[in-house]
């Protein structure tokens, strides 16, 4: 079996791929395969350190690369940008969606009041609970994303 660092993937030995087998690939033991083979399917990237196959620790997540230059992970000004954009696009939509959620359970309550029905102490109870809960929901700003603290309704 051979690895190439370049292309981070394995070539079957007696394969023959002519000019597609990267210059980088070097021959490496069936005990090498298999550590390297879970370790770069469990997010590692596998590097030349001293002329010695290594592999890294498992990528942090998607908006790290890895610098070859420094074998390391790196988060990029413009990935950690990208990072924040998601992180708040993400608390946006949790923000839809549990607003979302609070209106569906008072949606009897609200119809009972547009038929001109009187609620119960209960349901009035309910109904504000849910609706304190709501506007501390939308209170929220997501831009401090993920460093948010949802709050809790509790009827």
């Amino acid at each position: 079996m051979q690895f190439s660092v370049q292309t981070q993937a394995f070539y079957g030995a007696g394969l023959n791929f002519g000019d597609a087998l990267p210059s980088d690939a070097v021959s490496i033991t069936e005990d090498q395969t298999n550590k390297f083979y879970k370790a770069v399917n469990s997010g590692c990237y596998i590097y030349l350190i001293d002329g010695v196959l290594t592999a890294s620790e498992a990528r942090p997540d998607n908006y790290h690369s890895w610098d070859s230059e420094n074998n390391t992970w790196i988060l990029t000004d413009g990935a950690a940008e990208q990072q924040k954009q998601d992180q708040i696009a993400s608390a946006e939509n949790e923000k839809e969606n549990r607003v979302n959620a609070a209106l569906q359970d008072i949606s009897v309550l609200q119809l009972k009041l547009q038929a001109g029905r009187t609620l119960t102490s209960d349901e009035t109870t309910r109904l504000n609970t849910v609706l304190d809960y709501i506007d501390a929901v939308t209170a929220i700003d997501t831009s401090t994303a993920p460093d948010i603290t949802w709050p809790e309704l509790s009827v």
